[in-house]
């Protein structure tokens, strides 16, 4: 009865079998078609070009215990690379997407499961592209319009890009919103743990470490720079550059103006604005330059000059240019544009290479609308290594020169001069001028030596009445034919030649017996001395015999008188022996040229000493 059944259904192009039917190896069972063959493949072919329809809600391709589940997609008869695609389930429960164009089926895609569906993960072996061919491991192109990288959570989470570089150099690096703080887009370092960069929804940025740029950093009109809680900020505005500290403003860019203390600048400082003002009360109100370094080098305050007005090229300077100027500058209740001092270096001759002439000029205002020339230091024209101390007007023959020292109440006041001794380092004293009112009446002292002003030995007094008072040494006149000038005095009714006491002299002379006459005695000693004032010589003659008489009988000539008389005026003297009751005994003297001749005195008996002077001129 069954294969009745069978041969009328195979009569109407309709198979049925109760167990199955068996065709060449193919067996067709239940919903099951499968080949008898052991392992071996079970093609489907349509004719020609035909297709497979499978009309069911599931295709499922099983694997045996312990095989991956394979799907593949073969083009072109897989007659070359790149024909055949695979679809594996492998049994660790990864999905791989492979391909043939290697020349072997290698997996492009890996696609593994988790429990946690937000932590499964799609692994592409090669380059990403989102609208075009990639050119890197992920593209995203859009020939117009918007184009956008998403990421986003429904939570306060991190949420962003993380970066990773591992090998010699491991660094990892997160750009995330809520890394640390949420509403805000961070650059996170993972590896150091530590916010790098942010921007909070206010639109301010913050950086953890310093700003390097190769051009330029712009911030938009009223933005600032702030660290911290912003009391230390750099703000733009008005076009200003404001520097805040301490929440006050500390510095200003005012324009074209470096501003330190205040929010704006003077504008008339010597007729002008200069760049660079500090403006404040107290010790803020001033500049320091401080150098802290182990050598013997101090800090500076540079005030150069050139006639070249381009950067790096050179002019030099010509006579009386200025090289800089201090100025010293008073509010007169109208403006800051008045000085009331000045130091300026200004050039005192030709500059040349490596040489730069310049004298220090120092000027005063007296009471005027400016300051006038006091004082100039200047080098010596005739010495180079001597120091010039000048007044204003040094060029005019009308003009006075004052150096001016003032103290008050009782007190020393002067100029002290000093030495600088290279062997010992110690300073030495020379003397000082120094002047005071003594009890009522002034005094200027000159001391000599000493440790300092007004030390050392007292040396002139000039008192109140102008007595000069000799205290220590002598008054030396040190070249011939000067000395104390008398013309102030009142003249006799003669004609006067000189009033000028220009020789005072001191000493001995030896009597010398060579020239002609006699003396008489056995033993006779000689000695003589003399005092010469301005040209009059005053001299003094003993003749001594302690063992016997001295006479004198007609005259005896004297020679060796320190000066010689003039020839026109022969001096004159007298002889008085230790006899001198007897008038007989007594006698003259003259001086004729170098001769100092003494007449007939002494006796042959009771006479053993005789004293004679004389005075002569010397010219």
């Amino acid at each position: 009865m069954s294969r009745a059944r069978d041969i009328a259904n195979l009569q109407s192009s309709k198979i049925t079998a109760d167990s199955g039917i068996d065709i060449d190896n193919i067996t067709l069972e239940d919903n099951t078609i499968s080949t008898t063959n052991s392992n071996g493949n079970l093609t489907v072919a349509p004719n020609g070009t035909g297709d497979i329809y499978l009309s069911t809600d599931k295709t499922i391709v099983l694997a045996g215990e312990g095989e991956s589940a394979t799907l593949m997609l073969v083009s072109d008869e897989s007659d070359d690379n790149g024909d055949d695609w695979s679809f594996i389930a492998n049994t660790d429960n990864t999905l791989t997407i492979g391909n043939d164009a290697s020349g072997s089926n290698v997996a492009h895609v890996t696609i593994t499961p988790n429990a946690t569906v937000a932590n499964s993960t799609a692994n592409f072996a090669g380059k990403v592209g989102v609208g075009g061919t990639p050119d890197q491991k992920m593209h995203i192109y859009t020939s117009a319009g918007t184009t956008l990288y998403k990421a986003e959570v429904n939570a306060n989470s991190t949420v962003g890009l993380e970066i990773k570089k591992t090998g010699s150099t491991t660094q990892t690096w997160r750009i995330v919103d809520g890394e640390t703080v949420n509403g805000a887009l961070q650059f996170y370092d993972v590896t150091d743990s530590r916010v790098s960069m942010q921007i909070d929804g206010s639109g301010n940025t913050t950086f953890a470490g310093g700003i390097t740029a190769a051009h330029h950093v712009n911030i938009g009109t009223g933005m600032s720079f702030q660290w911290g809680d912003s009391h230390e900020r750099i703000e733009q505005s008005d076009g200003n550059i404001e520097f805040f500290t301490g929440n006050g403003e500390k510095m200003r860019l005012h324009g074209s103006t470096l501003v330190i203390g205040k929010d704006s600048a003077d504008t008339t400082l010597s007729g002008g604005t200069p760049p660079f003002q500090v403006i404040g009360t107290g010790s803020k109100a001033s500049i320091a330059a401080v150098r802290r370094e182990a050598n013997a080098y101090g800090s500076s305050l540079i005030l150069a000059k050139s006639r070249n007005t381009t950067v790096g090229s050179y002019t030099a300077l010509a006579d009386n240019d200025a090289l800089g100027y201090i100025l010293f500058i008073g509010d007169d209740g109208t403006d800051l544009d008045t000085y009331g001092a000045t130091i300026h270096a200004e050039v005192n001759g030709t500059p040349g290479s490596n040489d730069m002439p310049a004298d220090l000029v120092f000027s005063i205002n007296s009471g005027s609308a400016s300051a006038t020339e006091r004082m100039r230091l200047t080098f010596n024209q005739y010495d180079a290594s001597e120091l010039e101390v000048t007044s204003a007007n040094s060029s005019n023959n009308n003009a006075n020169a004052w150096v001016r020292t003032r103290s008050k109440g009782y007190y020393w006041n002067g100029i002290s001069l000093e030495s600088y001794n290279s062997s010992s380092g110690n300073i030495d004293g020379i003397g000082s001028i120094m002047g005071k009112y003594q009890s009522g009446s002034p005094e200027i002292k000159f001391f000599i030596g000493g440790t300092g002003p007004a030390t050392g030995a007292d040396a002139i007094i000039i008192d109140g009445s102008a007595n000069v008072n000799v205290i220590t040494g002598n008054v030396k006149i040190s070249t011939s034919g000067k000395g104390i000038d008398f013309s102030a005095t009142g003249d006799g009714s003669g004609t006067d030649t000189s009033e000028l006491l220009a020789d005072y002299e001191e000493g001995t002379w030896t009597p010398g017996t060579s020239t002609s006459g006699t003396i008489s005695g056995t033993s006779i000693t000689y000695s003589g001395t003399y005092t010469k004032i301005g040209n009059t010589v005053h001299v003094w003659f003993q003749a001594n015999n302690s063992a016997g008489d001295i006479q004198i009988s007609s005259y005896k000539g004297f020679d060796g008188l320190p000066y010689a008389s003039t020839t026109v005026s022969k001096g004159t003297g007298t002889v008085i022996t230790e006899d001198f009751e007897v008038d007989a005994r007594q006698g003259f003297v003259t001086v004729s040229a170098s001769t100092f001749w003494i007449g007939s005195c002494g006796s042959s008996s009771g006479t053993n000493q005789i004293t004679a002077q004389a005075t002569y001129r010397v010219n």
